[in-house]
C-alpha cells in the first residue's frame, strides 16, 4: 500500500471519528433537553418522588 493510500484511508477514518463524537455530543444535548422538559412537566410532588 502506497503512503497516499495510507494517509487517505486514515484522513478517512479521522473523519468517521470527528463525525461521530459530533452525533454523539448532540445525543447528549438532545437527553439533557428531554430531561430538563420532563422536569419542567412535573408536579411538585413528582419532582419530590424523583429526587427522593
Amino acid at each position: 500500500m502506497s503512503g497516499k493510500t495510507r494517509l487517505f484511508i486514515l484522513c478517512m477514518l479521522l473523519g468517521k471519528l470527528v463525525e461521530q463524537q459530533r452525533s454523539n455530543k448532540m445525543l447528549e444535548e438532545g437527553m439533557a433537553l428531554m430531561d430538563k422538559a420532563l422536569r419542567l412537566a412535573m408536579t411538585p410532588d413528582q419532582l419530590r418522588m424523583r429526587i427522593a
